[in-house]
């Protein structure tokens, strides 16, 4: 998978945005994409230093609606950590 067809989005949550005080940021990205992919985009993208990256698959859940019974998306999330000496600015501003 190339750098650029990555689809990624900010997670916000009270718990993710607990952990941005230690340099913890939270993401969305497609099931495909591992871990090692989304931090070297993430390094190039935004000129940080990624010191660890832990990935986590959410499974689907079911839910209702009246009768009809579905299932919401599987997504992937991935939380990366961020060296304290690298510039978090430009992506502190996806949040």
């Amino acid at each position: 998978m190339t750098q650029l067809s990555i689809k990624f989005s900010p997670l916000v949550t009270e718990k993710s945005s607990l952990a941005m005080s230690s340099n913890k940021y939270t993401f969305i990205v497609e099931k495909s994409v591992n871990k090692i992919e989304f931090s070297k985009m993430i390094e190039k993208n935004f000129n940080v230093k990624v010191v660890s990256s832990n990935a986590i698959n959410l499974k689907s859940k079911k839910r209702r609606r009246g009768r009809i019974i579905g299932k919401t998306v599987a997504r992937k999330k991935i939380i990366i950590t961020v060296d304290q000496n690298s510039k978090t600015e430009k992506l502190q501003s996806l949040f």
